[in-house]
């Protein structure tokens, strides 16, 4: 049991734990792109970027992005079949998470369906460099019941996980709902901030309300047009409701 206390984690300069915390998802495909969509996520502010790898045409882009972007970064490489855009083998993927943990990342995505001994590696490298690990699930096929999102996201922080997440499309507003509930019931028992979402139109509004019920992040599109994900609201939209909320 948590009794409501969860541990801080640092991405970068940044604190996960304290406060509800925004990140910004940037794709794109070319290093002049990817800058400058992480500048104006900053300037509509966003906290944090979740800086997507899997679009970069060339995996040596990501040492230049992560040098030239300022501010907190959590690296990602999501392959096709988890609505991302990479396309090569499994290892390569874990190839870019990789790349990213020895070129200065702040913090690493590695999915929970990553092959175990693929997604052992991530872990332990970047806890070899201090650095925090997010691990995350994603179905975009239906909410799976309480029990199992709940179950999840303990599995993820037994593995090790600074921060735990789940994302699960939403086919109607049950679904977000329940979503939300599963947020009530994780700050009891989690011990490490974690991120609940409910992806598609039925969902968006899960994105600010599972932070103002305990969730310790959201993710944002940088303005309207730009999403990264299903259901992305705008940043400045995002903080909005969450403050008028809280």
């Amino acid at each position: 049991m948590s009794n409501g206390v969860i541990k801080k984690v640092k991405i970068g300069n940044l604190i996960i734990g304290e406060k509800p915390v925004l990140l910004c998802t940037v794709v794109e495909e070319d290093i002049e792109s990817t800058i400058k969509s992480a500048k104006k996520a900053f300037e509509n502010g966003a906290d944090c970027i979740e800086l997507r790898t899997d679009k970069l045409k060339d995996s040596s882009m990501i040492k230049e992005v992560i040098k030239k972007i300022k501010g907190p970064k959590l690296l990602v490489c999501r392959p096709k079949d988890w609505d991302g855009f990479f396309e090569g083998t499994e290892e390569k993927r874990v190839e870019r998470l990789l790349i990213a943990i020895n070129n200065g990342a702040d913090a690493i995505d590695v999915e929970l369906k990553t092959r175990p001994e693929l997604r052992e590696k991530v872990i332990k490298k970047a806890k070899q460099k201090g650095i925090p690990v997010l691990i995350a699930y994603e179905n975009f096929e239906k909410t799976s019941s309480n029990e199992e999102l709940l179950n999840i996201l303990k599995e993820e922080q037994k593995l090790d996980a600074d921060i735990a997440k789940f994302a699960v499309i939403a086919k109607n507003h049950g679904d977000m709902i329940r979503v939300l509930q599963v947020v009530l019931e994780a700050k009891k028992i989690l011990d490490i901030p974690f991120v609940a979402i409910a992806m598609g139109k039925f969902g968006s509004a899960s994105r600010p309300l599972a932070c103002v019920l305990g969730a310790s992040m959201a993710y944002c599109a940088v303005e309207r047009g730009k999403e990264g994900a299903p259901g992305q609201l705008p940043v400045k939209d995002t903080r909005m409701i969450i403050e008028l909320l809280s």
